[in-house]
């Protein structure tokens, strides 16, 4: 499947879970507007997401598998239970409208220092913006009024601890 198109879940309230498949270029109008989706794994190949999971109300998880060079108006606007989102390096463009009404959302780390940042949003009371220092995610923080951490750099795994070298046995 290349396309789910216009509005091809909309409140399908039934649908929990999904599987976004590898090669799915676009996810169209609404498609999964109104369901009962918890998370979503959107996958590199899609280079189209236009107001796709706008009201999804129990939507709580978002990941973004790979680049993704614009995050488009409403696309998870209304997803009231929205806490956290990493945006990736490669988004080069947020509007910012994507995430109006996302009253619980907490979170919102922007991975790419200069990605350009459009629009005036309430998106929630509780958000704090994570961004490197003097980056256009730190400048829209402080111009829109949300708290602004900076954003460490990204741990690194931690290798498995050496298992403790047995000592000798005494000798007699």
């Amino acid at each position: 499947m290349k396309t789910v198109g216009y509005q091809a879940f909309a409140s399908c309230k039934n649908l929990k879970e999904i599987n976004l498949n590898d090669g799915l270029s676009e996810i169209g109008y609404t498609a999964f507007y109104n369901t009962a989706i918890t998370e979503i794994s959107i996958p590199e190949s899609v280079t189209k997401i236009d107001s796709s999971f706008s009201d999804t109300d129990t939507l709580k998880k978002v990941v973004f598998r790979g680049k993704r060079t614009v995050i488009p108006e409403n696309a998870f606007s209304g997803c009231k239970y929205l806490k956290e989102l990493t945006i990736p390096a490669e988004t080069e463009h947020i509007y910012m409208n994507a995430f109006a009404g996302c009253k619980n959302m907490q979170t919102l780390k922007i991975l790419n220092p200069g990605c350009v940042m459009d629009g005036k949003s309430n998106i929630s009371d509780y958000l704090t913006i994570y961004g490197y220092e003097s980056s256009t995610a730190q400048k829209y923080a402080e111009e829109n009024n949300y708290k602004f951490a900076l954003l460490e750099d990204a741990p690194v795994a931690a290798s498995p601890s050496p298992s403790p070298v047995p000592s000798p046995s005494p000798s007699r």
